[in-house]
């Protein structure tokens, strides 16, 4: 394995981990042993044809551990309980650059950039990067998370700079760890005990915001969050038979849904897009055509599809192709599901 690089500024060492000077044939293999070392084991791989790159740089922040990370299209899955393991943490994600999605107990969270996530690393849990992207990710120990109600979280909570004035102003913050240098010597325990606070008070809103909902819509809404991804690749997939099978009508769907900013039919098609975007930068599916990815998704019109996929990725699916590690561009629209 090849040595990191390091430098102290400030007093704490900063520990760069690359893949530019590893084979391209031990990459994924090296970034598999990086990410086991300070997260506990993961499996990792690349999620395009093009040669895998990737950067991490890391340094501890008093009780914290901040990382930048850099890199092409690639995808972590934590399969089983991480009971016992070290370190015993809660993680928080900010997204920089590009997007990602974090799935967790049957729940999706997209990640925009300068969105946050922040996901229990005890549960099995899948991070997919579509395309290159740049993120920080805070390590935060369990024991410093001090409510109770908040040291196993069930499913990846995301706060969202557009709805939540809390949620820009942490994102703000947050990103003051890329850059240890302008961080005062003194100013680590400031930096870790704010973060906390930044966290705790976004998790104790979003409690307090389910709190306020009426329970029956609030178990609709989850329900048929999972309806949508058990049917995904099914064309016939619609908010007629989603209504039938929840047993509700049409408009009582679009009431309960009426507080996210997103319509149900977005919300599928974004779904399917973010799928799609996968298998075209997967090699093994290199022989399947477009309109073939496209129709095992659910689209039944490649012209349709076509237009959908380059109003929220920014390139049209033959470039998004040609080259998958390039960075999508987003279209700034909301999501169903996901409330700061």
């Amino acid at each position: 394995m090849t040595p990191p690089g390091s430098a102290s500024p400030g007093g704490s060492r900063i520990d760069i981990f690359s893949t530019d000077d590893v084979d391209r044939n031990d990459r994924v293999e090296y970034w598999n042993g990086i990410a086991t070392r300070y997260f506990g084991h993961l499996e990792a791989h690349a999620t395009g044809p093009s040669e895998f790159r990737a950067t991490l740089t890391t340094r501890p922040v008093s009780f914290l551990r901040a990382f930048h990370i850099a890199g092409s299209g690639h995808q972590v899955r934590r399969d089983a309980p991480n009971g016992g393991a070290v370190p015993d943490a809660i993680k928080l994600l900010l997204q920089v650059r590009g997007r990602c999605r974090v799935d967790q107990n049957g729940r999706t969270a997209h990640l925009d950039p300068g969105s946050w996530c922040v996901y229990d690393t005890w549960r099995p849990y899948e991070i997919t990067n579509l395309g290159r992207v740049e993120q920080i990710v805070i390590q935060i120990p369990r024991h410093q998370i001090i409510d109770r109600s908040f040291r196993r979280l069930s499913e990846p909570f995301l706060a969202d700079p557009n709805r939540s004035a809390m949620a820009q102003i942490a994102a703000s913050f947050i990103r003051s760890y890329t850059d240890p240098g302008i961080v005062p010597e003194d100013g680590d325990e400031f930096l870790a005990e704010t973060t906390v606070g930044f966290v705790r008070r976004a998790l104790h809103a979003n409690a307090s915001q389910r709190r306020s909902v009426q329970t029956p819509s609030n178990q609709l809404r989850s329900r048929v969050r999972q309806y949508i991804l058990a049917h995904l690749s099914n064309p016939d997939l619609s908010i007629d038979r989603i209504a039938q099978s929840m047993g509700c009508s049409k408009r009582y769907l679009h009431q309960v849904f009426a507080m996210e900013n997103v319509t149900i039919e977005r919300h599928i098609w974004r779904l399917r897009i973010d799928r799609c975007c996968e298998a075209l930068a997967e090699q093994g599916q290199m022989k399947k055509s477009i309109s073939e990815i496209a129709f095992e998704w659910g689209f039944n019109s490649s012209a349709h599809f076509s237009r959908l996929f380059k109003a929220q990725v920014g390139v049209a699916p033959t470039s998004f192709r040609r080259k998958p590690t390039a960075t999508p561009v987003q279209s700034g629209k909301g999501r169903v599901g996901l409330v700061a």
